[in-house]
């Protein structure tokens, strides 16, 4: 039985030179820490300025004070125009998610004229009676605006973030300084022109009132920011708005005729705004860790010799 006790001995012997270079391997390294996310949740002004073109295509008078036996041949705007205003707003919001952000704003807008040339024809065979109106009206609109916004925005690249959003709000609009002048002929039949073949006369108007009146608003935006620094971002955007409708007060002329007021509709606005926008707090990288700023990973460590 000696080569037994030989072979224990030397598995002993084998044991413990593996154990020894085992107790010689250094400990292992621990994991690298990962940089830290970009901070979130919080607040910022905003401040814009820009300039807005006006379409207006829906502008009605309703006409009242006819007889039974008078017939309304046509009525309506001929001409008609809102001229174009500069604007300004100012603003606070909230980092919703890394990619929502949403705010309140409060907007001017100056004040721009208001002008439109209403023309109507009609008449009475029993009278007989022909009768043609063209009035021009001009008048001043100044509105002011709040807001309610909310934007998605689609990542940053060098800085530069694409966001779109929409906005949803009240107008307050106030139509005032109304003036009116126009013509008015009367005849007995009408031409081939559809005027009276009777004289024409200058038209004056007892009253024409100014009007306030606030109407829902909404919008959509797109755009796209730039980093100025961590903190600061440079807004460049489109807008489209709804400033929903505005309306004179009561007009009346001296001719017989009367009408609660000239309306536009749906005012709509296309506008290109800048702006800037400030952060608070400690804001973290637009764009992720860089290569810098990845920790080194430590080097393997060098097996024991044998």
């Amino acid at each position: 039985m000696g080569w037994v006790k030989q072979a224990m001995v030397a598995g002993v012997l084998a044991l413990g030179s593996a154990a020894a270079e085992a107790a010689e391997l250094p400990p292992l390294p621990e994991a690298p820490t990962l940089p830290p996310e970009a901070a979130l949740g919080n607040w910022y002004v905003r401040g814009d300025f820009g300039a807005a073109a006006y379409s207006t295509s829906r502008w009605s008078e309703p006409v009242t004070g006819l007889t039974m036996a008078d017939q309304l041949l046509s009525s309506g705007f001929t001409s008609k125009s809102i001229r174009n205003p500069a604007f300004v707003d100012a603003g606070f919001g909230y980092e919703l998610h890394p990619w929502i952000r949403a705010d309140l704003t409060a907007e001017y807008r100056a004040s721009v004229g208001v002008r439109g040339v209403l023309r109507e024809t009609l008449s009475n065979s029993s009278v007989p009676l022909a009768f043609l109106g063209q009035n021009q009206f001009q008048a001043s609109l100044q509105t002011t605006l709040v807001m309610a916004n909310a934007y998605a925005d689609l990542g940053t690249w060098y800085g530069l973030t694409p966001y779109f959003g929409m906005g949803i709000g009240v107008a307050r609009h106030d139509l005032g300084g109304a003036t009116g002048t126009g013509i008015v002929a009367l005849g007995t039949s009408l031409n081939a022109s559809n005027f009276p073949n009777g004289a024409s006369m200058p038209a004056t108007f007892d009253s024409l009132g100014g009007r306030t009146k606030t109407d829902f608003a909404w919008a959509f935006m797109a755009g796209l920011s730039y980093d100025i620094s961590p903190n600061l971002k440079l807004d460049l955007g489109y807008r489209h708005l709804d400033l929903g409708g505005i309306q004179s007060g009561s007009i009346a002329c001296a001719c017989g005729q009367s009408s609660t007021g000239f309306k536009i509709r749906n005012i709509a606005s296309n506008e290109i705004r800048v702006g800037l926008r400030w952060v608070f707090g400690e804001v973290g990288p637009s764009l992720g860790p860089s290569i810098e700023d990845v920790p080194e990973l430590p080097q393997a460590p060098a097996l024991p010799k044998r």
